[in-house]
Protein backbone atom coordinates (compact mmCIF):
# COMPACT_ATOMS: atom_id res chain seq x y z
CA UNK A 1 0.00 0.00 0.00
CA UNK A 2 2.56 2.25 0.98
CA UNK A 3 4.39 1.79 -2.30
CA UNK A 4 1.55 2.53 -4.20
CA UNK A 5 1.11 5.80 -2.39
CA UNK A 6 4.15 6.74 -3.87
CA UNK A 7 3.99 5.25 -7.34
CA UNK A 8 0.53 7.75 -6.81
CA UNK A 9 2.33 10.79 -6.33
CA UNK A 10 5.04 10.12 -9.27
CA UNK A 11 1.19 9.83 -11.45
CA UNK A 12 -0.01 13.12 -10.34
CA UNK A 13 3.20 14.67 -10.25
CA UNK A 14 3.43 15.61 -6.76
CA UNK A 15 6.60 15.05 -5.76
CA UNK A 16 9.38 17.95 -6.29
CA UNK A 17 12.18 16.92 -8.02
CA UNK A 18 15.10 19.62 -8.62
CA UNK A 19 18.30 19.21 -10.27
CA UNK A 20 21.17 21.75 -10.55
CA UNK A 21 23.15 21.72 -13.48
CA UNK A 22 25.57 23.75 -16.01
CA UNK A 23 25.17 24.33 -19.37
CA UNK A 24 26.72 25.66 -22.41
CA UNK A 25 25.76 29.08 -23.86
CA UNK A 26 23.91 32.35 -22.51
CA UNK A 27 20.05 31.31 -21.55
CA UNK A 28 18.32 34.69 -22.78
CA UNK A 29 15.06 33.81 -20.35
CA UNK A 30 15.02 33.82 -16.56
CA UNK A 31 13.32 31.18 -16.17
CA UNK A 32 11.45 28.34 -18.82
CA UNK A 33 9.59 25.67 -19.41
CA UNK A 34 10.48 22.59 -22.07
CA UNK A 35 7.57 20.60 -22.68
CA UNK A 36 8.15 18.10 -24.95
CA UNK A 37 7.76 14.23 -25.80
CA UNK A 38 10.89 12.29 -25.32
CA UNK A 39 11.46 8.81 -26.59
CA UNK A 40 13.90 6.07 -28.46
CA UNK A 41 16.22 7.73 -30.68
CA UNK A 42 15.35 6.26 -34.03
CA UNK A 43 18.95 5.57 -34.99
CA UNK A 44 21.30 5.74 -32.10
CA UNK A 45 19.33 2.86 -29.09
CA UNK A 46 21.26 4.12 -26.63
CA UNK A 47 20.24 7.67 -26.73
CA UNK A 48 16.85 9.49 -26.01
CA UNK A 49 15.32 12.11 -28.42
CA UNK A 50 12.93 14.66 -28.49
CA UNK A 51 10.36 12.67 -30.31
CA UNK A 52 6.71 12.76 -32.25
CA UNK A 53 3.83 12.48 -29.80
CA UNK A 54 2.85 9.35 -30.43
CA UNK A 55 6.04 8.12 -30.69
CA UNK A 56 7.54 9.37 -26.95
CA UNK A 57 5.94 9.99 -23.79
CA UNK A 58 4.94 13.81 -22.51
CA UNK A 59 7.94 15.60 -20.71
CA UNK A 60 8.03 18.67 -18.68
CA UNK A 61 11.04 20.33 -17.08
CA UNK A 62 10.88 23.90 -15.55
CA UNK A 63 14.46 25.44 -15.61
CA UNK A 64 15.79 28.78 -14.24
CA UNK A 65 18.82 30.37 -14.06
CA UNK A 66 21.02 30.77 -11.02
CA UNK A 67 23.99 32.38 -12.42
CA UNK A 68 24.97 33.34 -16.12
CA UNK A 69 28.48 32.73 -14.76
CA UNK A 70 30.62 34.09 -17.89
CA UNK A 71 28.06 33.62 -20.39
CA UNK A 72 29.28 30.87 -21.91
CA UNK A 73 28.34 28.31 -19.57
CA UNK A 74 25.23 28.97 -17.05
CA UNK A 75 24.34 27.60 -13.81
CA UNK A 76 20.83 26.66 -14.09
CA UNK A 77 18.16 24.68 -11.82
CA UNK A 78 15.71 22.23 -12.83
CA UNK A 79 12.10 20.73 -11.86
CA UNK A 80 10.75 18.28 -13.56
CA UNK A 81 7.01 17.33 -13.36
CA UNK A 82 7.53 14.44 -15.35
CA UNK A 83 10.94 11.66 -14.96
CA UNK A 84 11.71 10.44 -18.44
CA UNK A 85 15.30 8.66 -18.95
CA UNK A 86 17.65 11.28 -19.47
CA UNK A 87 15.42 14.14 -19.40
CA UNK A 88 17.15 17.06 -18.26
CA UNK A 89 20.04 16.16 -20.72
CA UNK A 90 17.48 15.32 -23.77
CA UNK A 91 15.41 18.94 -23.17
CA UNK A 92 18.54 21.01 -22.33
CA UNK A 93 20.11 19.96 -25.40
CA UNK A 94 16.99 20.21 -27.80
CA UNK A 95 16.99 24.08 -26.97
CA UNK A 96 21.25 24.14 -27.42
CA UNK A 97 22.34 24.30 -23.72
CA UNK A 98 23.47 20.73 -23.32
CA UNK A 99 25.13 19.78 -20.15
CA UNK A 100 28.57 20.78 -20.20
CA UNK A 101 30.32 17.21 -19.30
CA UNK A 102 27.86 15.18 -21.32
CA UNK A 103 29.23 13.68 -24.44
CA UNK A 104 26.33 11.58 -25.36
CA UNK A 105 24.07 15.15 -26.02
CA UNK A 106 26.43 17.63 -26.10
CA UNK A 107 29.71 18.72 -27.33
CA UNK A 108 33.03 16.71 -25.76
CA UNK A 109 34.45 19.10 -23.12
CA UNK A 110 37.60 20.80 -23.37
CA UNK A 111 41.05 20.47 -22.06
CA UNK A 112 40.33 22.47 -18.87
CA UNK A 113 37.16 20.15 -18.15
CA UNK A 114 38.86 16.32 -18.65
CA UNK A 115 38.85 15.69 -15.63
CA UNK A 116 34.67 16.15 -15.08
CA UNK A 117 33.05 13.23 -13.63
CA UNK A 118 30.39 12.83 -16.09
CA UNK A 119 28.04 15.36 -17.08
CA UNK A 120 27.60 18.54 -14.58
CA UNK A 121 24.15 17.64 -13.32
CA UNK A 122 23.05 16.96 -8.82
CA UNK A 123 20.11 15.86 -7.86
CA UNK A 124 19.96 18.92 -4.99
CA UNK A 125 16.50 18.27 -3.51
CA UNK A 126 13.38 15.62 -3.42
CA UNK A 127 10.23 16.23 -1.75
CA UNK A 128 7.00 14.17 -0.93
CA UNK A 129 4.01 13.26 0.96
CA UNK A 130 5.40 10.41 3.87
CA UNK A 131 2.89 7.47 2.92
CA UNK A 132 2.19 6.81 6.45
CA UNK A 133 2.08 9.97 8.58
CA UNK A 134 1.07 11.76 5.17
CA UNK A 135 4.00 14.51 6.45
CA UNK A 136 5.92 16.26 3.53
CA UNK A 137 9.24 15.84 3.82
CA UNK A 138 12.29 17.51 1.45
CA UNK A 139 15.68 16.26 1.48
CA UNK A 140 18.43 18.34 0.28
CA UNK A 141 21.76 17.12 -0.97
CA UNK A 142 25.01 19.32 -0.95
CA UNK A 143 26.42 19.66 -4.07
CA UNK A 144 29.75 17.64 -4.67
CA UNK A 145 33.25 18.85 -4.14
CA UNK A 146 34.05 18.78 -7.62
CA UNK A 147 30.70 20.74 -8.50
CA UNK A 148 31.99 23.08 -6.21
CA UNK A 149 35.28 23.37 -7.32
CA UNK A 150 33.87 23.62 -10.66
CA UNK A 151 31.81 26.93 -10.09
CA UNK A 152 34.98 28.82 -8.68
CA UNK A 153 36.92 28.07 -11.94
CA UNK A 154 38.33 30.91 -13.77
CA UNK A 155 36.95 29.44 -16.89
CA UNK A 156 33.02 29.18 -15.67
CA UNK A 157 32.82 32.03 -13.33
CA UNK A 158 35.60 35.73 -14.29
CA UNK A 159 35.72 36.37 -10.50
CA UNK A 160 37.19 39.94 -12.05
CA UNK A 161 33.80 41.45 -13.22
CA UNK A 162 35.25 41.16 -16.68
CA UNK A 163 32.71 39.74 -19.23
CA UNK A 164 34.30 36.65 -21.53
CA UNK A 165 31.50 36.91 -24.66
CA UNK A 166 33.45 35.80 -28.16
CA UNK A 167 33.17 39.21 -30.19
CA UNK A 168 32.35 41.56 -27.88
CA UNK A 169 34.41 45.04 -27.57
CA UNK A 170 34.23 47.30 -24.47
CA UNK A 171 33.80 50.45 -25.43
CA UNK A 172 33.46 52.27 -21.92
CA UNK A 173 32.03 52.00 -18.48
CA UNK A 174 28.85 53.87 -18.19
CA UNK A 175 29.10 53.79 -14.16
CA UNK A 176 30.88 52.26 -10.68
CA UNK A 177 29.34 52.96 -7.77
CA UNK A 178 29.94 51.57 -3.67
CA UNK A 179 26.80 50.05 -2.59
CA UNK A 180 27.66 49.33 0.40
CA UNK A 181 31.13 48.19 1.87
CA UNK A 182 30.61 45.11 0.78
CA UNK A 183 29.49 45.21 -2.61
CA UNK A 184 30.13 47.10 -6.03
CA UNK A 185 27.68 47.29 -8.65
CA UNK A 186 29.32 47.88 -11.90
CA UNK A 187 27.31 48.73 -15.14
CA UNK A 188 29.44 48.24 -18.68
CA UNK A 189 28.55 48.71 -22.43
CA UNK A 190 29.33 46.29 -24.78
CA UNK A 191 29.34 46.50 -28.73
CA UNK A 192 28.67 43.45 -31.16
CA UNK A 193 27.97 44.86 -34.75
CA UNK A 194 26.06 47.46 -34.68
CA UNK A 195 24.00 46.25 -31.32
CA UNK A 196 24.91 47.35 -27.97
CA UNK A 197 24.45 45.86 -24.66
CA UNK A 198 24.20 46.80 -21.38
CA UNK A 199 25.48 44.33 -18.23
CA UNK A 200 25.48 44.91 -15.14
CA UNK A 201 27.67 42.79 -12.39
CA UNK A 202 27.09 42.59 -8.61
CA UNK A 203 31.03 41.53 -7.12
CA UNK A 204 31.54 40.71 -3.34
CA UNK A 205 34.38 42.34 -2.05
Amino acid sequence: MHVKSLAKQLQVHSITRKYEAIVYHNLQEETGTIDKPIGRHPVHRKKMAVVQPEKGKRAVTHYRVLSHLNHKFNYIECQLETGRTHQIRVHMASIMHPLLGDELYGPKPQKMFEKLQGQTLHAKILGFQHPVTNQYIEVESPLPQYFVELLKNSEIRDISGKILLDNYITIGVEFSYLANVREVTTCRIFRRGTFYYCSFFCLQM
